[in-house]
């Protein structure tokens, strides 16, 4: 009869452990299952998804951005070469290659007035 209770009383270890287990199971995937929904939050996710659905819409961004890149480029390349041209104009002056530079920065006047 004691064999017969303990092995009874093991069962019954078993059986709660393994209610345990599956709690602690439970309760890790929701805990999971919230990272999960958290990062998703975080990557806005779903609104990529609904631009992913709507192709004319993520044509017209695409486009947008595109536009923006080259205004960009123009303006920055602009920037730079005047910046540039102002800095040879400065070396001018300089005996060995004021000459060289003078050349390329009449050669550079003269298109700008004549316009590309």
């Amino acid at each position: 009869m004691s064999s017969q209770n303990h092995n009874k009383d093991k069962l019954d270890d078993e059986e709660s452990s393994t209610t345990e287990k599956q709690r602690f199971s439970y309760s890790e995937t929701i805990s999971r299952l919230e990272r999960l929904i958290h990062t998703f939050e975080r990557m806005n996710l779903a609104e990529y998804i609904s631009l992913l659905q709507r192709p004319r819409r993520l044509i017209f961004l695409n486009f947008l951005a595109g536009l923006s890149r080259g205004l960009g480029i123009g303006i920055g390349m602009t920037l730079l070469a005047a910046i540039v041209l102002y800095i040879l104009s400065l070396l001018v002056d300089l005996p060995l290659i004021g000459s060289y530079v003078a050349k390329i920065v009449k050669i550079v006047h003269e298109e700008t007035k004549r316009g590309f």
